[in-house]
């Protein structure tokens, strides 16, 4: 939860904003926000990618911009 909340604001933005910038409403970026335990993946991988913040599984690096 805190790593994606910290990349968010690390970003800059609100809630508000990463919402309209991944076409979702501002409930559903908290939800992931403060439901990251229990995330699908992919969800995960899209906010990370829009807030910069790598995912690590074992040796395997996803998200971040531009990765």
């Amino acid at each position: 939860k805190r790593v994606l909340t910290a990349g968010r604001r690390r970003q800059g933005l609100t809630q508000e904003e990463a919402a309209r910038k991944l076409g979702l409403e501002q409930k559903n970026i908290s939800y992931r926000e403060n439901h990251a335990l229990t995330l699908r993946l992919n969800d995960l991988l899209l906010l990370a990618q829009c807030y910069d913040v790598e995912v690590r599984i074992g040796d395997l690096v996803l998200g971040g911009a531009g990765k």
